[in-house]
């Protein structure tokens, strides 16, 4: 256990239901997102069925670019609480970041625009990730999911990924020079 958290823990008076679940909020929106889920993680051990502790951790998750399991936590919530407002703008956070992230890896991952292999790769991912999410549905009926930004995110390397396909062929068909 850290120095901080130990410290926080002890500033607690009594057994307030919830105490680390407020000061693990205050860490996060003070740019302190590890400090966060120990919080959080201590306050669950206590008392599991703390959903403000369980979206905060979520939350924090987030911040740390831990997506799925930001996703398995604030899942957790919507399946108890389907109106929980602060889970479901962490969803929704949690798909825009997810994607943005996404996209960064093939801006980054070499030249721009990417390699048809890199488009294939990355198109293969979006599938199988799509895949899974129809699998296990969610416990809150999700926004339009051919539409959107997602919608024309997964069309267009559907779309890279084809013609990518069809480039790859074309080359193997030519003769060498």
């Amino acid at each position: 256990m850290t120095r901080a958290l130990g410290t926080l823990l002890k500033r607690r008076r009594g057994d307030d239901a919830g105490a680390s679940a407020i000061q693990a909020e205050k860490a996060r929106r003070r740019g302190q997102p590890t400090l966060a889920v120990e919080l959080c993680r201590a306050e669950l051990e206590k008392a599991p069925g703390q959903l403000s502790a369980r979206v905060t951790l979520g939350w924090a998750l987030l911040d740390l670019g831990r997506y799925d399991e930001a996703r398995v936590e604030l899942e957790n919530v919507l399946k108890r609480a389907p109106d929980n407002l602060a889970a479901i703008r962490g969803m929704a956070q949690l798909h825009d970041r997810s994607e943005n992230a996404a996209m960064l890896s093939l801006e980054h991952a070499g030249d721009w625009p990417p390699r048809p292999a890199d488009i294939e790769q990355a198109a293969e991912q979006a599938a199988v990730a799509e895949q899974q999410r129809h699998e296990a549905p969610p416990a809150v009926p999700a926004p339009e999911t051919t539409g959107g930004r997602r919608g024309q995110t997964l069309l267009a390397l559907e779309s890279l990924r084809t013609r990518a396909q069809a480039r790859r062929r074309q080359v193997a068909t030519e003769p060498a020079a």
